[in-house]
């Protein structure tokens, strides 16, 4: 069984390094009608190498981190983090606009106590009621305005960059948990995300909310560790409320405990902690999903869909290569019109979408998504272009792509030092998750922002790209 764990988590590795390079490629080399991506990764090879050759040294920040202590660090950073994330998110107040529009005014409906202004398209695509149910008494508690939302967003990265601290301490040590945790600090896209009305902080900050619980979970006597795999379904229940995903971290979680755990799953005792673990996170999970909806068909007045047909059918949409499309977008609405019933209106989309799948090209589509998902960074500033202005728009989409090609080497390093050393611990379960992410967006809707939640697990990856220190294994 420890062998066959190994091979298997060695291919995981694999498929995770193979879906991120060749993402990167797609989006860069085999994107040459927009040049800046090329350039962009081209100087980014400039900080990498570097990065390379300065990390046969002790770096200076983790040294300090050292000497003052976890504690203090940790402070340190969470309080940068904070300024950073509120420095860049206020001062724009962006006017929110198509989702981020949606999302804004049914937060607002739901903090005034009155009815939903959109219930058709709401019941067609629940989700946006979990976001906007986490801005509403916000917004009844500081007012309605949007620094309520950009500073939600601020605080929310604050979490996540705690979140990441931790686990790298956990995981490694004190010096990578710094370091990871600046890698996120500074990221240019998070902090341009702070603007904007979007869930992508909120549910990241639960996804690396349930992987804190679980990486800690081990460490604790058995009745804590149940408590924590309740906390952990609730975080992936949230975190499914606001986007449909929060199934992909407990499959990872499974497969981590049949498969990968190594040597460790000789042991008894591991099988039914594990095992034990898990059925919390399930029993809380589930019996949730159906108190949700119903609050949300008593809230919107009518039953909720329950199968995502408009985006399948969008995903295998060749003409836009899986991009959002106007006319399917308005052929659902037609639907619904017809029918009345948001149920009925995905389940046709459904229905066209299976024929969609029978005539795509998947050899075209799938690269063409695969580069659309993860070729780029600059989504951030795609949303926040209205308020940067044509010279700054441009500026901050070469400086968020150069970061994130850098980060992205560096994860690709941090995979293969996994690799090398028959990394088993909880750790796989960050890439994981981005392989499950990275496959379910090839079934559905693709964007550029729909992958926010897996920089956290690149800078995951390349805190641990250095040589230095081994990552500590796990009791």
């Amino acid at each position: 069984m420890e062998k066959l764990s190994r091979s298997l988590t060695g291919l995981m590795l694999a498929i995770f390094a193979l879906l991120t390079g060749l993402a990167i490629l797609l989006g860069t080399v085999g994107n040459l009608a927009h040049k800046s991506y090329l350039a962009a990764l081209v100087l980014s090879a400039l900080p990498l190498g570097l990065w390379l050759l300065l990390g046969k040294r002790k770096p200076a920040v983790p040294s300090l981190a050292e000497r003052v202590g976890a504690g203090k660090t940790c402070l340190a950073l969470t309080a940068l983090c904070l300024v950073l994330s509120l420095a860049a998110a206020l001062p724009l107040r962006l006017e929110p606009e198509v989702d981020a529009y949606t999302y804004w005014i049914t937060a607002l409906a739901l903090s005034r106590g009155e009815p939903i202004p959109n219930p058709e398209f709401v019941a067609m695509f629940p989700h946006i009621m979990g976001y906007a149910a986490f801005l509403a008494p916000l917004l009844r508690l500081f007012g309605e305005s949007l620094a309520v939302p950009a500073a939600a967003n601020a605080v929310l990265g604050c979490l996540s960059g705690l979140c990441i601290f931790c686990l790298l301490l956990r995981w490694r040590d004190l010096r990578t948990a710094a370091l990871g945790c600046l890698f996120w600090i500074c990221c240019p896209s998070r902090l341009l995300f702070c603007e904007g009305v979007y869930a992508d902080a909120y549910y990241t900050c639960l996804l690396l909310l349930f992987l804190t619980l679980t990486a800690y979970a081990d460490r604790v006597r058995l009745p804590l560790m149940l408590g924590m795999g309740a906390l952990g379904g609730l975080a992936l229940r949230l975190m499914n409320t606001a986007r449909p995903i929060g199934v992909i971290p407990m499959i990872a979680l499974g497969i981590w405990i049949l498969l990968l755990r190594g040597k460790k799953a000789k042991e008894p005792s591991g099988w039914l902690r594990w095992g034990a673990y898990l059925a919390l996170v399930l029993a809380v999970y589930l019996p949730l999903g159906g108190l949700w909806n119903g609050y949300l068909e008593d809230r919107i007045g009518q039953e909720t869909a329950s199968v995502p047909g408009y985006s399948i059918c969008v995903g295998f949409n060749m003409d836009t290569m899986g991009s959002y499309s106007e006319e399917d977008i308005a052929r659902l609405h037609g639907i619904y019109w017809d029918t009345l019933s948001a149920e009925q209106a995905q389940q046709q989309m459904l229905d066209q979408a299976a024929e969609r799948v029978r005539q795509a090209d998947l050899g075209r589509l799938l690269p063409r998504k695969l580069a659309t998902l993860l070729g780029n960074d600059e989504a951030g500033a795609y949303y926040d272009a209205p308020a940067l202005g044509d010279t700054a728009y441009r500026l901050a989409c070469m400086i968020s792509n150069v970061y994130y090609y850098f980060l992205a080497g560096l994860a690709l390093l941090g995979a293969f030092r996994l690799w090398k050393r028959r990394e088993q611990g909880t750790f796989l379960l960050a890439p994981l998750y981005a392989i499950g992410l990275i496959l379910s967006q090839m079934l559905v809707e693709v964007a550029a922002r729909y992958h926010y939640s897996i920089i956290p697990v690149f800078v995951l990856l390349a805190a641990c790209a250095g040589r230095k220190t081994e990552i500590t294994s796990e009791s």
